[in-house]
């Protein structure tokens, strides 16, 4: 068309809007041609909408391929300038193309959802389009779903990279956008990536992943999912005591081999906190056990409970001894104690940690043995007492709160050499 507006002369060079049937013509002409640059030019593109020449040819292959699919087009195209051009109002709801209410043949849009089952909270999300067009997204709250937008006619490659604070997982999928009904396209993909399940037995445990401590807590023997989380990642549990700062093993994801000899992430780590690791607290609780005990055994021999003086040693804990001491015997303390204490072993391995009702304080347990060596009828024998003891750190000093046990066992010697034993010779 050619219009003359004062003089001056202006070519316009849209689609002729009041002949729609010319351009089912026209259309036809260049589907029928395979004609995919030619197509891309003739249709109208809304603002926002993404299709390329590549898309344009994938519609013309697809329509010269199934002519039924070809015929429903052509059709729908034809009602709809029937009702344009009788200045009916036009139902545009299916197909490739239509005709919008000015009479352009607009590129039907699709939109492209990805759903909120399909991933975790993330950082950032990287999309790639047919190797072309990129999409960013960053984390926030994308509950409802990411909306990639409008996409034409089409097949389609594309690529997700979801950045997770401590890991990456990438995805590719095909995508068909050539339903003449359908536009909206749920992906249906797994961004998860791969989660694992850490316990511990110490309530409170604070969770560190590669030295970060993260929003999740655990309570005692209570699992929880952590991640996602990539191979190599350092996982470990944290707690605070009143006597340090605690760790757990630092344990690396996927370094467990697996029946094919690949390393693999396994389903569930343990990261219970170390109660007591370092070597000066245990160089600490081990004299103070070892010296309480000889306190013990040397005031049972000499029938002195004013021997039982250490002020690391809870008052309930003395008056216990003290009374068995003044109410019993020297036969009968000699009867149920004899023998002299020849060492004192502490299994740091055996210890768990308790809280106490009354007090709200942290309280663990140990398990002690007493070695004893005496003479029965005339044969040198060693055996033990087994003493589960419990203690606690106030104001910068171990105190034993309670100890609980008197029985005799057989001698069965510990391995000295393993790294949570103990032993103080008398």
């Amino acid at each position: 068309m050619i219009f003359v507006l004062g003089g001056t002369e202006t070519v316009e060079t849209i689609q002729m809007e009041d002949k729609p049937h010319e351009i089912i013509d026209e259309l036809k002409e260049i589907i029928e041609a395979r004609d995919a640059s030619s197509l891309y030019k003739f249709v109208n593109i809304e603002e926002g909408l993404y299709w390329t020449p590549n898309e344009a040819e994938n519609v013309i292959e697809l329509l010269n391929a199934d002519h039924e699919k070809y015929k429903d087009l052509l059709f729908m195209l034809r009602k709809q300038a029937e009702l344009l051009v009788n200045g009916e109002e036009s139902q545009y709801s299916s197909g490739f193309f239509y005709f919008n209410e000015a009479g352009k043949l607009n590129v039907r849009g699709y939109r492209f959802i990805l759903p909120p089952n399909t991933y975790e909270e993330f950082n950032h999300l990287l999309i790639e389009i047919n190797d072309s067009k990129l999409i960013e997204f960053s984390g926030g709250d994308l509950s409802e779903g990411v909306d990639l937008g409008l996409f034409g006619p089409g097949l389609y490659n594309i690529s997700f990279d979801m950045y997770y604070p401590f890991s990456k997982v990438s995805k590719k999928i095909e995508i068909e956008a050539l339903n003449f009904a359908e536009f909206e396209k749920e992906f249906q993909i797994n961004l998860h990536g791969e989660k694992i399940t850490v316990a511990s037995s110490l309530s409170e445990t604070n969770i560190q992943v590669n030295n970060t401590e993260i929003d999740l807590k655990l309570q005692e023997n209570v699992k929880l999912d952590v991640g996602p989380v990539a191979n190599e990642v350092n996982v470990r549990g944290k707690r605070n005591f009143p006597w340090g700062e605690l760790l757990s093993d630092n344990i690396i994801i996927g370094t467990t081999p697996s029946s094919t000899g690949k390393n693999q992430v396994q389903e569930h780590y343990e990261i219970t906190p170390h109660i007591i690791e370092d070597k000066i607290n245990r160089r600490e609780i081990s004299q103070l056990l070892s010296d309480f005990y000889d306190q013990l055994f040397q005031s049972f021999h000499k029938k002195d409970s004013s021997l039982l003086n250490n002020d690391n040693v809870a008052d309930e804990v003395k008056e216990k001894y003290k009374d068995y001491i003044e109410s019993s015997s020297s036969n009968s303390i000699e009867k149920v104690y004899k023998g002299d204490l020849y060492s004192t072993v502490i299994d740091f391995s055996s210890i768990a940690l308790e809280n106490d009702p009354e007090t709200d304080e942290d309280l663990f347990t140990l398990e002690v043995r007493l070695y004893i060596k005496s003479n029965d009828n005339n044969e040198d024998i060693t055996k033990y007492i087994m003493k589960s003891v419990y203690l606690k750190y106030d104001e910068s000093e171990w105190i034993i709160q309670l100890d609980k046990g008197s029985t005799f066992f057989k001698d069965d010697p510990l391995d000295i050499n393993n790294n949570n034993i103990v032993e103080i010779v008398i």
